[in-house]
């Protein structure tokens, strides 16, 4: 019998592993604004080693942000319920890590994304809809930061046509002429210090 051995850059890990400490510490302080800022934290390692693992986590963390941000969530019955299963994945997910299960820590992401899938009411409709809208956001920040748009689609499960659509709202695909002039311009000021 084989195995798949899964690999991961241990910067990569330990940044996760803080994650998504501190992502469970922010939804037990009721933080949604933090767990934007974790969110955010993973978007280089996505970007510079176009990371499965820091996509998936960012993605979780953003909908948590969007979820934990909008209180008219809190009234749902099946809130509580919800919370309680998402902190258990959170800490399921950083013991996987801890103790190198990498498969153990993929079946956690795909259950917290299936949760969504078994959240009863409206509840489940939103949480399903910010989650994809996460997706899609998060592919234009790794687009901004330079990881192809077909690559960018693929690691994140949506087509390019989503994206797409997305970024041109944005106008991020609008900046990428000028901000190489700026790039060149600040690398010719930089040689021309070291002449």
């Amino acid at each position: 019998m084989y195995f798949i051995r899964y690999f991961m850059d241990k910067e990569v890990r330990d940044n996760i592993i803080r994650i998504l400490d501190e992502g469970y510490k922010a939804i037990q302080d009721d933080d949604a604004l933090k767990l934007r800022m974790l969110s955010d934290n993973t978007i280089h390692d996505a970007s510079t080693k176009q990371d499965n693992y820091s996509i998936s986590v960012a993605v979780i963390m953003f909908s948590l942000h969007k979820l934990f941000s909008r209180i008219s969530f809190r009234t749902y019955p099946n809130w509580h319920m919800f919370v309680e299963k998402v902190l258990g994945l959170l800490k399921a997910m950083k013991i996987s890590l801890e103790q190198d299960r990498m498969k153990s820590f993929d079946l956690s992401v795909k259950e917290f994304f299936s949760l969504v899938d078994r959240v009863a009411g409206k509840l489940k409709f939103y949480i399903k809809e910010v989650i994809d809208t996460a997706k899609i956001s998060k592919g234009s920040r790794l687009y901004e930061h330079g990881v192809s748009l077909s690559k960018t689609a693929d690691l994140l499960g949506v087509s390019a046509y989503e994206l797409m659509s997305y970024i041109g709202k944005t106008g991020i695909a609008d900046v990428d002429a000028p901000l190489k002039n700026t790039v060149r311009k600040r690398l010719s000021f930089t040689r021309g210090l070291f002449v």
